[in-house]
This record gives C-alpha cells, structure tokens and sequence, in this order.
C-alpha cells in the first residue's frame, strides 16, 4: 500500500525530485549531458517535470543512439548546456535529488556546476536508490531500473530517456521504502549504523522508528529445523529393486507422462537410448560413460531413471549424489527441472542443494567484521548483506545478489581457516552445517564437482555414505580434480590470519582476535594479559618477518631471466627444489619461530577457560587460527623444498608494479585419487556432450583412471545428437589466410571478420586462444563501422554477452576461454562461429611442459597423446556454442589452414560432426556464405 503521509513526513519525503541524465559517455569531464529529466515528487505523487534535450559539442556516438533512440538530428538544434543547466541546478539548490545511480548524475552535475562557477551538490543530500534496491530487495537478479521497477510492477515506457527514468526512480524510491517499514527492528538498527551520513541515513533511522513489523525475538526463528538420520555402515547388505527399463524409457516418449506435461515436448530417440542406459547401469551396478550432444536433453535422461531409483530404494542405499562443475546448471537443475518432475509424476522426491562451504554466510564472521572499524565504502557495501540476512533461509550467498563487490564476500563467507566448530557461539544457527544436515537425508543430493572431490578427501565427511554418482559436465573431472588437490602458498594467506589475530585501527584502536579478548581479560588475570600482550607484540615483527621473506624470495624470481617487468600477464613457470636453496634455511628458522608463537597462541586459548562465555568463545577462535597457522607453514615449507615426484610445482608471479609471488602444487596423475572415488560406487554415471576424440573414449578414460577398473565394469557409449549437422551447420576453411604464428595473420583475420560480419549482417563470434591475439584483432578493427564487443578484464562475461545479444544485426563478439563453452545463445542470437586457431595446450605451461615430458620418458607421442587430443576437445566445445537447438542454423569458419597441411588435420577434422568446405578467396568464402544463408531471399 502506498506510504502514508505521516510515514513520508518521518522519512523525510514529502518532497524531492528524482532525476535522470543521457550522455554521449560515462566520463563526466570529457563526455556530455544530452538530455535531462526531473520529475517533482509531493506527497508521493509526481507533480511537475521538466525535459530538456541538450546539444553536445561533440557527435553521438552510435551506440548511445542505439541505446538510448536519441539521434544526432534531434540535439542538432537542441539548446547547448549553459543556456539551461546554469538555471536548472540553482533551481535544484537544497533540494533532495533522488537518482538511480546517484554518482553518476551528480559526476555530470557537478562538472557542470564547476565549470559554470557555482556551488557543488552535496552527495550526503541525495538518495541512490540503487544502494536502496541492494539493501531492501537483495535477492534481485541485478538492481537495474528496468529489473527493479518490473520487481514493483512499476511501468517503464521508454527505459534509458531521461524523463521516463526519472519519474520511474522516485516511484521505485516510494516502493522500497515500504518494503523498508516491513523489515525487522533490528535489522533497521544495524542498517542505521552502517548507512552513510545524510539522505539515506535519516530514511533508514526514519523506517527503524516507522517499522511495521514489530522486533522478532531471533531473525533465525523461522529457519528450518534440519533432521537427519546417519547412514548405516553397510549398504551393500539392503536389497535392491531394479527399475523396468520399458517402463522408465517410455516417460520421455509421446505418450509419456512428461509429454502430457510439457507443452512443447519433442520425443528424442537419442534421449530415450540415454535414458535406458542410465537405468541399465543403476541396475547392473555399472560404470556408464555417455557421450550426449547439445539438443538431447541429459538433464531429464539421467534424472527421470534416478529419482525412480531413490524411490523405489527408499534409504541410503537408493541414494544419488548428482555433481555439475559449475553452479549455473547446479542451480537450473534444483531450482527448475527438478522441481519439474516433482510436479510432473506428483512424487515428494526429497531433495537437497549442496555447494562448498565458502558459499555460505559465516556468521562469527561477519559479526566480526560489523564490530570493527569500517570505512564509509564498506559500511555502504554491507548493507544489502545485513538486510539479506533477514530474510535468508539457507545463507547461501549466491541469493545475496545486492552484495556487489566480491571481497566483501570473501571477508565473511564459511572458510575452514577461521571455523571453531561447536565452540562457535553461533553454531546452532551455522547455514553450511545445517545445510550438509539436510544433504545426509535426502534421496538425491545436487553438488558440484569441488565439493563431491572436497567430501572425498575428508572421507566423507561432508556428504555421507552413498554408491551412486551422476557426474554432469564429466569432461572437467580431470581439472576438477587437480584444483581440490592444489596446494598453494603466498603471503596473502599469511597476511590474512595475521590481520584475524591483530589488525591497527586508523583512529589508533586495534582490530581482531587478541585486542577483542584483552578486553574481556579481568585486570587481575594479570598471567593471561600478559601473555596477550607478548602475542600482539611478536604478531607484528612475525608479520614483517614473513612479509621481508617473501619480498626477498619475489627479488630472487625477478632476478630470474624469465621475469619481464611492466608486462600485463602473469609469469607462471616450474622450478626444482634447487632454485630456493639459498631460502630453505631462513624459512626453516623463521617457520621455527612461527611454531613457537602459535605454541604461544594454544596457551591462550587454554587460559581463558572458566575466564567467561565470551573470552572462552575468543579463545577458541584464536585456537583456530594457531592451527590454521601451522596447516600454512606445513605448506609452505613442503612447496618450497618440492620433493614430491607424483606433483608438479610452479610458480606465479604478477608482473606489473606490485609482484605477488605464488606457489602451487597439484598432482600430475589424477587417476589414482580418484581411484578412492570409484572403489566406493556401485553406479557412476559420466556424461557431456565432449568426452570422445574420433568416437574414441580412450583419452578421457585414461585421464581420469577409469582405463584401470575392470573392462566389463565400465560401458562407454556416444548417443549422438537429434540433428543432422550438415543440414544445419556449414563449415569452412579459407585457406589463403596466413597461418596463425604469421605476423601478418591478425590483421588478415580482422579483415575476415570484418567482410563476414557486414556482408552476411549476422551475429558473428570468434573464440581466441590467446588474449593477446584477441587485442591486437580488436586493434585493426578500430576505427571500422561494425559493433564489436570484447573479453576484457573490466566487464563480465554476462555483460558482453548482454551488449552482444543486443547488438545490431551485424554484431561481432571476440571471447577467449572462458567464452569456449558455457555460452548459449540461441537463434539469431548466433549465426556464424569464427574459430580463429587449433586450441593446442601451450607448452610453457607447467602441467602441459611435465606432462609431455612423462609421456616422453614412456616412449610415447606427447604430442599425439595429449596435446592433440586435448585440443580437438576444445575445438568440440567451441563448435559446440553455435547449434543450441533443433530450430538453430549457422556457419562455422575454422581460420587455421593447418588441419589441410599438416598429418594431424584428418584427426582434427574427423572430430567435426559434418563435412568441411575448402575457399582460396574472400569473394568465393562470401558467395557460398550468401548462398547457404539464402541472403538475397532475407
């Protein structure tokens, strides 16, 4: 219901104007204001408005035209800037702004302000409401206008105008305050403390005294009470039920009950045949390698047989553990075609999500961080995650999407290093505790790849006893695996546990676990004060101490020939034991002294027992932390002296000004661990749409040690795709490019993608396999008429596929590795895929270098056995963004002319799912492109 004016008048808006600028860019001294918007708020109501377009002295840009429908006709004789912005800001003197982004307009405003010699505007007297839809609606996908008004049901006729933007931000500002009189009390009182001076803390100190809801006696009360029951030590004694194979393969058919379900269900033999091989194998107790391509529908194939499995096996014997690599389809698969199938065949399928620990808020944690002294910056960033905290039932911080930057995360996610388990004080209400509760009781148990390989080397510890396993996106097993076994040591992570015991306040008052306890010690408790005393005295001269080491080992690195200052990439290179002789002695003496300062640490924690609840609850934190100490000192010692055969050793080091040396550790065989996986399953189930080289599953059985379990145990099978590839998919090689190491093969490239993209007026992306290649591409682009969009380290994957999706007709997106797969964009979304190079591994790489020198010292091809190999699974997942669906058609155009010229090129393109079309000219590439794509007819 609309805010009462009583309301209004305690928040402190009864009047105020929201506002909104377009500009030729996001520099406010060198870009310009081309329209401006204010809409008058009184009383809640929109009163009056003003808007204005604004002539620029520079031309519009395309894509603020295309963004915004403003043209260079309509500011060609708009009024300039000083003829009606001097005017409007004396206008807005004291007046309460209200923006949606409000640093963004008042950045123009206030260069404006500057140059035409008046008053700035004050930030403190101006409302941001998209700090306000973080805080009040955190679980928002993003916190857009256009996201948050729809949130409202608030229309927005023409989103990105200046006038329909601002009267939406008020009307959103007027919205987010009534759900801010909803919050609990003491919710609003943290809020209060931690909202910046001004505007927004009196409307947070006005909704706390507004508050509808009255305070509740515990925020947590309306949590779930987690049960669960432990496993029984032996499965293998409970009998089975087998699952009838006609019956499971017939609910995917047109007369299954998903069909009657789905209103655009397509039956697909190649889903069926899938489907009947998964039940098979959980009857049989066998190993199924299944190879499945975009379009077959994996998801429901192994889920439909599973979940009749958990239920016809009620108990632990029945359950499944399903693993995705990534968390995106970990989330579809709980969130949608799970819940699906639930409401389908109306079965009560008990189900639970599981991700790794550091996915879950840490209370301890962040009831540390809310009593230390925060900067203005930081009490801003974490006041979405406080009023998330409301109203979270599972802690998962995935939800807390108001929390927009990733350290603030980082200081307050579930870490091991800083866990006092059932000492906690907040360990009855601990979110990654109950939900691994929860996860032992369920009949199918969704993780992702980290988590199921974290469980295995705690032994179980975290997912309990099972013997079945659906393995989604198998093709990173191997990758998976090394990173669960990765060790790692910088002086970062030393930092980081320095600063949890002792951190300097700027105003001269100390932060963290041993000036915390120091005030809770009682004056006569004069041995355990004393010792604190010592403690906080050698933390700091250690802390130097670890700090000159590792400056010290940085200087040995750069001495080294490999090191290249000022250069953007970061050096990563193997080294033998024998490249730190010269250090092991100072660390063995220095990691000597650290031994005996957490020794130190450990008497601490023990004096502070019948000392009080909260110095005993202190006290076993900083027990934790003397423990977490040694852990790092054991690696750090262990990776510098790097003895251990079966590992490979590198190290890491930045190469711009502040160098940051990292060294890391992982197995070169990942079979053998994992051997302690399979040994425990009756049933694994392993599928991708990438798993074979040539219809051969030989490389990805070796690579992930299945190659060593009985042959009759283990059934590998490639069900295909439901399309015909040559009938959608057209594959060219335009052979009169140079070849990729020839310097003049980016420029050649460019021109390609140039002719392809305007000619065809399609979207058109190229994968790189190299970051650097990418630019210098993008460089000859420069300065041509054709949208392009680009990996960088400033945007997110999400926002240049945004940007492309929403491009013109002829828009050319250039991705790198993260862009190889993952990535699916449907229809014209995607219409020719540029794969610019054979993604071969690169040779300086520590695994690739140790890895072809063991299959060196066996006798065997490195190159034929694993580089070639891992290549052409690469180039299958890069081929595999462009057909994403039945009704998808488009060109796929491979510009390395090696797979023509070269032994190797029959493997290469043996492993493309249609036939490939040779072109010596530009003009003979085009004409078969316009011919396929039936451009004159378009």
């Amino acid at each position: 219901m609309p805010l009462a004016h009583d309301a209004l008048t305690r928040l402190g808006l009864n009047d105020f104007i929201a506002i909104d600028l377009e500009t030729t860019g996001l520099n406010a001294y060198a870009d310009e204001i081309i329209e401006f918007g204010a809409v008058h708020f009184v009383n809640g109501v929109a009163e009056e408005s003003v808007s204005q377009l604004i002539q620029p002295n520079q031309v519009l840009p395309e894509l603020i035209t295309r963004l915004t429908g403003i043209t260079q006709e309509d500011v060609a004789y708009a009024p300039k800037a000083e003829e009606v912005l001097p005017d409007l800001l004396k206008k807005w003197t004291g007046s309460t702004l209200v923006a949606h982004n409000l640093n963004f307009e008042l950045g123009f405003l206030n260069a404006a302000c500057d140059r035409f010699k008046l008053d700035p505007i004050d930030a403190d007297q101006g409302i941001d409401t998209v700090l306000l839809a973080r805080t009040f609606v955190p679980k928002l996908f993003n916190h857009k206008l256009t996201t948050v008004a729809d949130h409202f049901d608030i229309p927005l006729h023409q989103a990105h105008r200046a006038l329909d933007d601002a009267e939406v931000a008020g009307k959103v500002l007027l919205a987010l305050m009534e759900v801010a009189l909803e919050a609990d009390a003491r919710i609003l009182e943290i809020l209060g403390r931690l909202a910046p001076i001004g505007k927004i803390k009196r409307l947070v100190k006005g909704a706390e005294e507004s508050v509808v809801t009255k305070p509740s006696t515990d925020i947590y009360e309306d949590l779930d009470e987690f049960t669960w029951t432990p496993l029984p030590l032996d499965l293998d004694d409970i009998p089975l039920t087998a699952l009838n194979l006609d019956k499971v393969t017939d609910e995917l058919s047109d007369n299954g009950t998903l069909a009657q379900s789905l209103l655009h269900f397509e039956e697909r033999a190649e889903q069926q045949a899938l489907t009947r091989e998964v039940a098979d194998a959980l009857n049989e107790a066998r190993f199924l390698i299944g190879e499945a391509g975009t379009g077959v529908g994996k998801s429901f194939a192994y889920l439909i047989p599973a979940m009749k499995w958990a239920q016809l096996n009620n108990g632990p014997q029945g359950r499944v553990i399903l693993s995705t690599r990534t968390k995106t389809l970990q989330d579809q698969l709980f969130q949608k075609d799970i819940p699906l199938l639930q409401k389908t065949f109306d079965k009560p399928w008990k189900v639970a999500l599981l991700k790794g620990r550091q996915n879950y808020l840490c209370l301890r944690r962040l009831d540390y961080q809310l009593r230390t002294e925060l900067s203005e910056d930081d009490q801003e960033a974490f006041m979405p995650l406080v009023s998330w905290l409301g109203e979270t039932k599972t802690g998962d911080l995935d939800e807390a999407h108001g929390v927009w930057r990733r350290d603030i995360r980082r200081r307050v996610y579930d870490d091991p290093e800083y866990c006092v388990g059932r000492r906690c004080e907040f360990f009855e209400r601990c979110f990654s505790i109950n939900a691994r509760q929860e996860a032992k009781s369920a009949q199918l148990v969704v993780v992702n790849h980290a988590l199921l390989l974290a469980d295995l080397a705690m032994e179980g510890a975290i997912l309990g006893d099972y013997r079945h396993l659906i393995l989604d996106e198998a093709h990173h097993l191997e990758t998976s695996t090394r990173q669960a076994l990765q060790r790692s040591a910088n002086h970062w992570q030393f930092k980081n546990l320095f600063e949890e015991l002792l951190r300097p306040g700027e105003t001269g008052r100390d932060h963290g676990l041993l000036p915390q306890l120091q005030q809770h010690v009682p004056a006569e408790n004069a041995e355990l004060y004393n010792k604190l005393n010592s403690a906080s005295e050698a933390s700091l001269e250690l802390r130097e101490g670890v700090n000159d080491f590792f400056n010290d080992l940085t200087s040995h690195v750069q001495g080294l020939e490999t090191y290249a200052p000022k250069s953007i990439y970061t050096l990563k290179k193997r080294y033998q034991t024998d490249i730190f002789d010269d250090f092991k002695s100072s660390q063995d003496e220095l990691l000597k002294i650290l031994s005996i300062w957490a020794d130190g640490l450990e008497t601490i924690s023990e004096l502070t027992e019948g000392v009080g609840d909260k110095a005993e609850n202190l006290g076993d934190a900083i027990l934790s932390s003397a423990r977490n100490f040694r852990t790092l000192c054991d690696a750090w010692r262990w990776l510098l002296h790097a003895q251990d055969e079966n590992y490979v050793f590198w190290y890491e080091l930045s190469q711009r000004q502040y160098a940051t040396l990292n060294l890391s550790a992982v197995p070169l065989d990942v079979g053998e661990p994992l051997m302690a996986l399979y040994e425990q399953l009756r049933t694994a189930i392993l599928t991708s749409a990438t798993l074979s080289v040539s219809d051969d599953f030989s490389y990805f059985l070796n690579r992930v040690g299945l190659d060593r379990l009985p042959e009759d145990q283990v059934k590998a099978i490639n069900f295909g795709q439901p399309f015909e590839h040559d009938e959608v998919v057209h594959l060219s090689i335009p052979t009169y490019l140079p070849e990729p190491n020839d310097p003049a093969f980016a420029e050649a490239l460019a021109d390609l993608l140039y002719e392809v993209t305007t000619y065809t007026q399609k979207h058109t992306m190229a994968l790189f396999t190299s970051y650097k290649l990418l630019q210098t591409v993008q460089e000859h682009l420069a300065g041509r008429d054709l949208f392009v969009c680009a990996q960088s380290d400033n945007e997110s994957r999400s926002r240049v596929l945004e940007e492309f999706r929403n491009g013109p007709k002829a828009a050319l997106l250039l991705g790198t590795d993260s862009f190889w797969e993952g990535i699916d964009l449907r229809g014209d979304a995607l219409e020719i895929l540029v794969l610019t190079k054979i993604p071969f591994p690169v040779p300086s790489d520590p695994l690739v270098s140790a890895e072809e020198e063991r299959l060196s010292e066996l006798g065997k091809s490195a190159f034929g056995e694993y580089s070639l190999p891992q290549a052409i699974l690469t180039l299958r997942q890069g081929f595999g963004r462009l057909i994403r669906s039945k009704t998808d058609r488009g060109a796929v155009i491979l510009t390395d002319a090696r797979v023509l010229k070269k032994g190797y090129g029959k493997r290469v393109l043996k492993s493309f799912p249609c036939e490939a079309n040779s072109f010596y000219t530009p003009s003979s590439l085009l004409l078969d492109l316009k011919n396929f794509f039936n451009l004159d007819n378009e």
